[in-house]
């Protein structure tokens, strides 16, 4: 097996025995896409299945994270489970040169990625039943308190303004003109009245490549919702 050490991470054999001690998992890392976290899928001697996931810091997002798991597989959901280790714990966190990790491990959900599926190959039946399946799992979520995270989330539209301005620079004279115009419009109409707006707990990354579907040639079912590291405390969008 290559190598997964990350140049900036958790090696991969810290990883593996950690998975060992605390876990009792053994098997073969596979690293998967990661935007911030290091993403694995371990399988085992057995042939089972595990995602593998470490994060940087103190994972300070991570209970809000598993009450959400929680409570949607409590109504079977097609989430992932969170795996304790055998002290019956959800996170485990690694010292490694000086830096602190935390690792967790999912349950492995079977599914083709919506992003492989050819857009010929959609179909109405595909469509209202993703938009059934969010809007079931928006509405559970809104009996969810989040615990509070004391660090800004780049996509949290809630704070659009500001991360919007701060990239303007990178714009060249017409496009950063247009672009502050709307910031602009924002600033007087939006931001006073985003306070009085109903809020709740989002998913807020249900795109192509976090949803499962049930076939790659006819798929009709939503069979998996992942990555739940996005979630959110954010204003609602309410359809009537």
């Amino acid at each position: 097996m290559r190598s997964l050490t990350c140049m900036h991470g958790l090696p991969s054999a810290t990883i593996l025995q950690v998975l060992d001690e605390r876990f009792a998992l053994a098997g073969e890392l596979h690293e998967l896409p990661a935007y911030l976290d290091q993403n694995y899928r371990l399988t085992t001697s057995a042939g089972e299945d595990y995602i593998v996931k470490v994060a940087a810091g103190d994972g300070a997002p991570l209970p809000g994270q598993h009450a959400a798991l929680a409570l949607l597989g409590e109504l079977e959901f097609p989430v992932p489970r969170v795996i304790p280790d055998r002290a019956d714990t959800d996170v485990v966190r690694v010292h490694h040169d000086g830096d602190l990790y935390c690792l967790r491990v999912l349950s492995f959900l079977p599914g083709i990625f919506y992003a492989d599926v050819s857009p010929d190959r959609h179909s109405i039946e595909l469509w209202a039943d993703f938009g059934r399946l969010l809007g079931r799992l928006d509405h559970t979520l809104q009996s969810l308190d989040l615990p509070p995270v004391d660090c800004i989330n780049a996509w949290d539209l809630a704070h659009g303004y500001v991360v919007c301005g701060d990239y303007r620079a990178l714009l060249d004279g017409s496009q950063a003109d247009l672009v502050g115009g709307f910031l602009e419009y924002y600033r007087l109409n939006v931001l006073p009245f985003l306070g009085e707006l109903p809020k709740s707990v989002i998913h807020n990354d249900a795109n192509d490549h976090n949803v499962l579907v049930d076939d790659a040639h006819h798929p009709t079912r939503i069979v998996g919702l992942i990555d739940f590291g996005d979630l959110l405390y954010l204003s609602l969008i309410h359809i009537s």
